[in-house]
Parts: structure tokens; sequence; C-alpha cells
């Protein structure tokens, strides 16, 4: 008899190919990446058959956006956690990140060091903002 998985279930979108083989070594001891894909239309429709636990987003992909695909996964997938990973480093992308109703937010330049953390957290309920952020007053 199989032992059936319990790591819980990611999502992965990413139009760079680079980063979502990167993404997917990084977490693959811990949790299950469902699927891995390059644009927010194909993560929507990958969330809407899957219903994973989680999905990590990009937030500029072809087509849809990561702001755009968070939000028709949560309509598809209320029970899906969102989490960014982004290049982009300014308050108005972290600000519309939780807009859209994400759990956290993960620079691209803390990859090796804050999304397992932010997986984790996100997974928890918490919320999660890459350490390197420093909000402007």
């Amino acid at each position: 008899m199989d032992k059936i998985d319990q790591r819980p279930t990611v999502l992965l979108a990413d139009d760079n190919q680079r980063i979502l083989d990167i993404v997917s070594r990084l977490i693959s001891s811990r949790f299950r990446v469902v699927a891995a894909v390059k644009d927010g239309q194909t993560a929507v429709e990958a969330a809407s058959d899957l219903m994973p636990d989680l999905a990590v987003l990009d937030i500029t992909m072809p087509g849809i956006d990561g702001f755009q695909a968070a939000r028709s996964i949560k309509r598809v997938s209320c029970k899906t956690r969102i989490l960014f990973l982004t290049a982009h480093e300014s308050d108005e992308y972290v600000s519309a990140a939780f807009e859209s109703h994400a759990q956290g937010c993960i620079f691209k330049t803390r990859i090796y060091s804050d999304l397992i953390a932010a997986i984790e957290q996100a997974l928890a309920g918490q919320v999660f903002i890459s350490s390197s952020h420093v909000r402007k007053t």
C-alpha cells in the first residue's frame, strides 16, 4: 500500500523557468509542488483543478498579472493562500500584493533566506514580508 503524501501542496507561477526550477528545488523536501506554470491564466486554471494549499505567484507575467491571478484564484479556491515572489521591492507593489489577498511578499533577492519561512507562515495564517523591505515614511 502506498503512503499518501501529506505535505502541503504548492502551485508555482513565474514566467522565468530558472526561477520555477530554483523554487521547486528549494521547497520540494517540505512541500509538494503540484504545478509549475509560466503565466497567470494557467495558474488560475491549475488552482481551479488542483485546489492547492498555497500559490506562489510572480507579479509580472504575460497575460494576466500576478495580482489579477491572485484575485481569480481566491474566487475559485478560497482555501488557497497566496504568496508573491517578486523583483519589485517598492511600497506600491507590496501594498498591491496585500490588496490582492496575499499572505506575503518575498523578494527574489531574498529567495534563499525567506521562501521556506514565508510559506510556513502563510500556511499558518500569518503574514510575511521579506526582511530587506523597509517601509518609507
